[in-house]
């Protein structure tokens, strides 16, 4: 394998939070538990990163994409710096096999 066929490529969304998910997850909070609701909202922001991902290395001609690795990070709004939404970013190293 050729370093010259290989490229970083990137896939990224923001998942933004809804006032209900926050809501219902702040009783969980209160009480204990498992938030499930925000655990749907990163699985669903996970899937659509690495697909974004994926299409980037089609861009590309890639065939194959190694070392995948995700990130996350939460956006903040206003003044009392409530979450607003997550980053999720996908990234790894696209292979041209030629």
């Amino acid at each position: 394998m050729d370093a010259a066929n290989a490229c970083l490529v990137t896939g990224s969304v923001v998942v933004a939070n809804n006032y209900f998910k926050a809501f219902l997850s702040s009783w969980v909070n209160l009480f204990g538990g498992e938030m499930r609701s925000y655990q749907r909202l990163i699985e669903q922001g996970r899937r659509l990163a690495v697909v974004r991902m994926l299409e980037n290395a089609n861009q590309f001609g890639a065939d194959k994409v190694w070392n995948i690795r995700l990130q996350t990070s939460t956006t903040q709004s206003g003044l009392n710096k409530k979450m607003a939404g997550i980053e999720l970013i996908a990234y790894g190293t696209a292979i041209v096999d030629k």
